[in-house]
């Protein structure tokens, strides 16, 4: 599974995890500050940290491939080094689970929980078609305000469909074609930071900004991931599964060209009105 095991190097924190032994064996490896044209609102991306923190915790499975990732994010990342902790919770012959934490300072930024496995024969099965869509070539530029939320300007973003953020339409979906310009991830990276790039699917009903900061999110990866191109366009969704007394959860789903599934998740957000 080469695809599913190597690690490229990420732009904007440690580009060597796992050079030291000894920091693979205390679990703990101390980063840089996340580049400040990765931050979204006021603070690191989410989908970012955790794709380091996914980083740091295959490291102890390296022959394993990611299934899923919780996470929950506590507070903001801000300019100041991160340190990563992460414990092998089990060890099962085809499977490991992992609990990671990532710090500033003494603050606890964001814990996850992965799931990593092997490959076995059994049922195959897709359930979660891609939407039709006209092909990327086809759709509208999207350039959201870099001065709000800096990372777009590492991706290349084409709205498809009808709906756009903050068009007041009928329905809370978004569907868009995402590309990183620089494809500096591994595959399982690369989804995570797809997954976190979209605006809160709230924006295709309204017609002004609602502050949503995630609070949990949570991935799971198809094997499609395997055999990704990196550098191509992917097809993303996402809705407003339910929304209510100041919270609301967004399901996500990720996929190739083709309409192979790369991933699915889910976040919670909470929803901020302005006082």
């Amino acid at each position: 599974m080469p695809a599913a095991t190597t690690h490229r190097p990420m732009p904007c924190v440690n580009t060597d995890p796992v050079s030291n032994s000894d920091e693979r064996a205390d679990s703990e490896v101390e980063l840089p500050p996340v580049d400040r044209t990765w931050w979204s609102w006021s603070g690191a991306h989410g989908g970012l940290l955790a794709a380091l923190l996914l980083r740091h915790a295959w490291t102890h499975a390296p022959e394993l491939r990611p299934r899923s990732l919780y996470t929950s994010l506590l507070v903001p990342a801000d300019a100041r080094p991160l340190r990563s902790l992460t414990e092998v919770m089990r060890r099962g012959g085809l499977s490991a689970v992992t609990r990671s934490l990532l710090y500033q300072g003494e603050a606890l930024v964001m814990m996850g929980t992965a799931l990593l496995a092997g490959e076995q024969d059994g049922l195959v099965l897709q359930a979660c078609p891609a939407p039709p869509v006209p092909p990327a070539e086809e759709c509208p530029p999207e350039h959201p305000p870099v001065e709000v939320v800096p990372f777009v300007q590492h991706l290349d973003i084409r709205m498809a469909g009808d709906a756009r953020p903050l068009g007041g339409g009928t329905e809370p979906v978004l569907t868009a074609w995402l590309r990183l310009k620089e494809p500096a991830f591994s595959p399982a990276e690369t989804a995570l930071v797809l997954l976190d790039s979209m605006p809160p699917a709230l924006y295709a009903a309204t017609t002004e900004p609602v502050v949503a900061p995630t609070a949990d999110f949570a991935v799971h990866f198809a094997d499609g991931l395997a055999t990704a191109d990196l550098g191509d366009w992917t097809l993303i969704r996402t809705q407003v599964e339910q929304a209510s007394s100041g919270w609301m959860v967004d399901s996500i789903r990720l996929w190739r060209p083709d309409g192979t599934l790369l991933a699915t998740a889910r976040q919670t957000r909470r929803i901020l009105t302005p006082r």
